[in-house]
């Protein structure tokens, strides 16, 4: 695989691989007259344009999955890696919203190592960067913020009779689980 080099040179549109196995991105990139051999990030400026600022943020988090990647499940990087995929798509990105926070990212991984198992969220993005990952079941949804590498934000909200009752928290990844005990978690998690 040829490694690419960034400099001011004629743009055009290439994939780049990140990983072996892993899904390929595309984005706008320069590649060097002559390639060193050495695949660098695009610099991130103030000014620099969005598909760099998306690009930057994918390959942090692609990166960094790659060194914990041996306590993931291959089809769950995968489908994470496909999801942000196409939270990062360019083509759909509205307004001054942020690229995903790495940090954000890490908090999520940590969770999903913490609950073991086949659990399958939806991924979204907040407009700060902050990752959500959202649980659905018929008559319950789990809705958590990742903030930092160990803050969260959660809520649930659950039919009871006809109402939907909500509850919310903010609390540390490591209290998480007990905090959400008493809405019978395992619905989501599919373990206690």
């Amino acid at each position: 695989m040829n490694a690419l080099t960034y400099s001011v040179a004629r743009p055009m549109r290439s994939t780049v691989p990140l990983m072996s196995g892993a899904a390929s991105i595309s984005t706008p990139s320069v590649l060097h007259a002559r390639s060193t051999g050495v695949w660098e990030r695009p610099v991130e400026t103030p000014a620099a344009t969005l598909e760099v600022r998306l690009f930057n943020a994918l390959t942090s988090a692609k990166i960094w999955t790659s060194q914990v990647a041996m306590h993931l499940d291959r089809a769950a990087r995968d489908r994470y890696f496909n999801q942000l995929d196409v939270l990062h798509d360019a083509s759909e990105w509205f307004g001054d919203d942020k690229p995903m926070s790495l940090e954000s990212y890490k908090g999520f991984i940590r969770f999903m190592l913490m609950l073991g198992g086949q659990s399958k969220p939806a991924l979204a993005l907040s407009p700060r960067g902050t990752l959500l990952a959202v649980w659905n079941t018929q008559n319950a949804r789990l809705t958590i913020e990742f903030i930092t590498g160990n803050r969260v934000r959660w809520l649930v909200g659950q039919l009871e009779g006809n109402e939907m009752e909500r509850t919310a928290g903010d609390a540390g990844l490591e209290r998480l689980l007990t905090l959400l005990a008493p809405y019978g978690p395992e619905k989501w998690f599919g373990h206690a």
